[in-house]
């Protein structure tokens, strides 16, 4: 087994870990809560996913674009900066989050949960402390770190979860966000200590916010305008058809998990090596295994969904509860919509590795005008199915336009090169 395989399935069974013990927490909805529950969840989780979306424009995404091709000494500066950066952001994030949930509900004159707004603050501090854990060793290319850090953190999320449901037997929203917000917080805040006993350099510090106020100009709306349209579906389908279908389509979604952990975990190995490659301007390469990688996750998309329909096939919906047997038709339409979710979503990753921040939010803005209004119009038409499809149409739509820029980087860059040969054998002849 060559290593680069080895990291590769480490990375795959990490991720399938963070994916089971999504796919258990909506597992102890589906079976012990009621829908609206279920659907409060899944709104405040969205929520979450949001600003750890603003985490990845600010902080992750710039550290492993440009870490990648730094030496050893300015890399472990440029992490110890933006570790810095990002204590200040999360602690304003977490208080302006409960203090944003408690002015709502204020001014609708809703009943307020205290712990619901410190569940959903505390899930956000704890998602950004475990990320930029994982992001610090993917950029090292040390998945066995990664990997043995989740596993304490889906451990000690699993064991909590577990005592509590046995004494509860139901589970509610605010449990939920607060055991996955505190285990984060417990692995992820090793880095704390370096806070107090490196003072990390200020050169650095203002080189990297140079950069960093460069490229978030771009990745930072850019996060705005990829929530609205492929997160904000929750939300949608509440507005057009109650929380009651939002659980219907978190349910069918959750079989579907596995694959964007997939995607996602192949992700985080390539960006690092696509850096690497790039910082000599080999973009040819970079786009072949692209490509290549887009392939082999639409296989592995292919094999896991002939399991899933095998499945139901032989009668699996009958497992589930009754509230919930009608969910294979969505189960299939989630497959469909993940087909171009993930050709989208490598080439995303690709343009990310070239830095291309301005180029990516153009693109998406354009899918996400297209798409948002399909969302909401089919919705109304076709319920939480018709929002299914205006997401798919703007996936597609996205798709064309980062592949083709792709090629055009790749394509130019191997030209340039190819002329840099022929002059140089000109020269020599």
């Amino acid at each position: 087994m060559n290593r680069e395989f080895r990291k590769f399935a480490i990375t795959m069974t990490d991720q399938a870990v963070l994916s089971g013990l999504n796919m258990f927490i909506g597992g102890l909805f589906i079976a012990a809560a009621p829908k609206e529950e279920y659907g409060t969840y899944t709104l405040a989780f969205a929520f979450v996913l949001l600003l750890n979306s603003v985490q990845n424009a600010v902080i992750t995404t710039p550290l492993t674009a440009n870490g990648a091709r730094l030496g050893s000494t300015e890399q472990e500066n440029m992490v110890d900066a933006m570790f810095r950066l990002q204590t200040g952001l999360v602690a304003a994030l977490g208080v302006a989050t409960a203090a944003g949930l408690w002015l709502w509900a204020l001014a609708h004159h809703g009943p307020w949960s205290g712990q619901l707004t410190l569940g959903v603050a505390l899930a956000v501090v704890g998602a950004w402390m475990r990320e930029f854990r994982r992001t610090e060793h993917f950029l090292r290319l040390d998945a066995k770190k990664v990997f043995a850090g989740d596993l304490i953190f889906v451990g000690l999320a699993s064991v909590c979860l577990v005592a509590l449901y046995w004494k509860a037997e139901t589970m509610r929203a605010s449990w939920a966000l607060l055991i996955v917000g505190l285990a984060g917080v417990a692995t992820g805040a090793t880095r704390l200590s370096h806070l107090l006993t490196r003072r990390g350099s200020s050169t650095a510090r203002r080189s990297n916010l140079a950069l960093l106020a460069d490229q978030v100009r771009w990745t930072l709306p850019n996060v705005f305008v990829t929530w609205g349209q492929t997160t904000s579906y929750s939300y949608v389908v509440a507005l057009v058809a109650g929380s009651a279908a939002v659980a219907d389509l978190s349910a069918a979604r959750l079989f579907l998990t596995p694959v964007s952990f997939a995607v996602l975990a192949w992700s985080r190995l390539f960006m690092p090596r696509a850096g690497a490659l790039l910082s000599v301007d080999d973009s040819w390469t970079v786009f072949r295994l692209t490509r290549r990688g887009a392939l082999e996750l639409i296989g592995l998309l292919v094999l896991y969904s002939l399991s899933i329909a095998f499945f139901f096939g032989l009668g699996g919906a009958s497992l589930l509860p009754a509230k919930y047997s009608t969910v294979s038709t969505l189960v299939a339409l989630w497959g469909a919509y993940f087909v171009t979710n993930l050709i989208r979503g490598v080439a995303t990753t690709a343009l990310m590795a070239h830095a291309a921040f301005r180029v990516l939010l153009i693109d998406t803005l354009w899918a996400a005008l297209l798409s948002l209004p399909l969302m909401i119009g089919l919705g109304y038409l076709r319920g939480a199915a018709g929002v299914v499809y205006g997401m798919m149409v703007g996936e597609l739509v996205l798709a064309v336009l980062l592949w083709r820029e792709l090629r055009i980087r790749s394509t130019s860059q191997s030209d340039a090169l190819g002329y840099r040969h022929g002059v140089a054998r000109g020269i020599e002849g």
